[in-house]
């Protein structure tokens, strides 16, 4: 009966695990990408196109973001996204880069977690342009 008591008091001391937050997308058919470009990166790779990002997002109007996976023994990454995202957060560019990969696409996206819609060809033409400007070879 006491083990019955004492377990009793523990659970009531530990608090309830929290819900993780989450963003709810407002309405999903929105979520679309509207244009895209293949960029050949320079031989310092991804890690130049996420300086140009960053070197640029302000004169464009956006902020940046990325997120490196590495692999199992954390040696090294094998992936890296970078991108930017309006200040509104209805429109987003992004490139996925995979070890080994000497190009990356770039999109523009329309997000649906907000319902105050950015124009986005500003924010895309601005993007290409500097890149162009920083000597980035657009393939497509």
């Amino acid at each position: 009966m006491l083990k019955k008591a004492i377990i009793a008091m523990i659970m009531l001391a530990v608090p309830a695990q929290a819900s993780a937050e989450t963003t709810v997308c407002s309405d999903p058919s929105r979520a679309k990408i509207l244009n895209s470009a293949v960029i050949k990166l320079p031989t310092g790779g991804i890690d130049e196109l996420d300086k140009a990002f960053e070197d640029l997002s302000e004169s464009i109007g956006m902020s940046t973001w990325g997120v490196t996976g590495s692999d199992n023994d954390g040696k090294g990454k094998v992936t890296k996204t970078v991108g930017l995202q309006s200040p509104k957060v209805s429109v987003s560019i992004s490139a996925h880069w995979k070890i080994g990969e000497g190009s990356v696409k770039v999109v523009v996206e329309r997000t649906c977690y907000n319902d105050n819609l950015e124009p986005w060809s500003d924010y895309w033409r601005k993007l290409i342009s500097g890149l162009k400007a920083k000597e980035f070879i657009i393939t497509q």
